[in-house]
């Protein structure tokens, strides 16, 4: 395990509990900010990251009982289904 799994342990001051997923929370949040990267340059791979991301998030925040954030990252999953389809469409159409 590396160090950042037992940061509550180093910290308890400011991690007062142990990290449930600290491997898929990072996973996500460094997808994310290549996502973002992309985005910016109007890159199509974007939304296959954001995808995967918004997949990975429903799944773990479902295991974590948090159903709302679920709920929510399943919506965001729709739009970035949305958003590939309809790149993928405009870029045909030229």
């Amino acid at each position: 395990m590396s160090s950042f799994s037992k940061i509550h342990l180093y910290l308890p001051f400011y991690f007062k509990f142990e990290a449930s997923y600290p491997f898929a929370d990072s996973f996500v949040m460094v997808l994310s900010i290549i996502a973002t990267v992309l985005l910016a340059k109007k890159k199509i791979e974007t939304w296959y990251l954001w995808i995967v991301v918004d997949l990975v998030c429903v799944f773990l925040f479902f295991k974590k009982g948090i159903v709302f954030l679920s709920l929510e990252y399943f919506v965001f999953l729709c739009l970035a289904t949305f958003g590939l389809f309809n790149w993928k469409r405009q870029l045909s159409n030229g």
